[in-house]
């Protein structure tokens, strides 16, 4: 569900087109755009981090967009972008099973502190 509501978010905001094909979420200024969410309780630091699934490196994504949306869905923060290789360059591999701030792994992910993201216009040249 949060990952449907930052979706409509970004389209609402930014436009573009809904694809939801296995591999991106939106295409965007000719950019395929894989839309990120996490749910949280409360306003989310600079220190919390932005993931990415592993297996979802091989995607045919080209760049990614992250959301927090309070469990209760009464808020959401845009916390930036990326371009799918600038942030694997700067993203940490956090192993299946190990503690990503609240969460636990459930798969290899990659993360990367919000505080590193960039603003969706400086990604996509708004």
């Amino acid at each position: 569900m949060y990952g449907i509501l930052a979706e409509e978010l970004f389209l609402h905001k930014y436009e573009g087109e809904l694809k939801n094909t296995k591999h991106y979420d939106v295409l965007y200024k000719s950019l395929k755009v894989d839309v990120k969410a996490k749910s949280c309780k409360d306003t989310p630091l600079p220190n919390y981090t932005a993931s990415v699934s592993d297996y979802q490196k091989k995607h045919g994504s080209d760049a990614y967009v992250f959301y927090r949306i309070q469990k209760d869905l009464k808020k959401a923060w845009e916390l930036g972008a990326a371009l799918k290789g600038d942030f694997f360059k700067e993203a940490t591999f956090v192993p299946i099973g190990t503690r990503d701030g609240p969460f636990v792994c459930k798969v290899d992910m990659w993360s990367l502190e919000i505080s590193k993201l960039k603003s969706v216009k400086e990604v996509f040249g708004e």
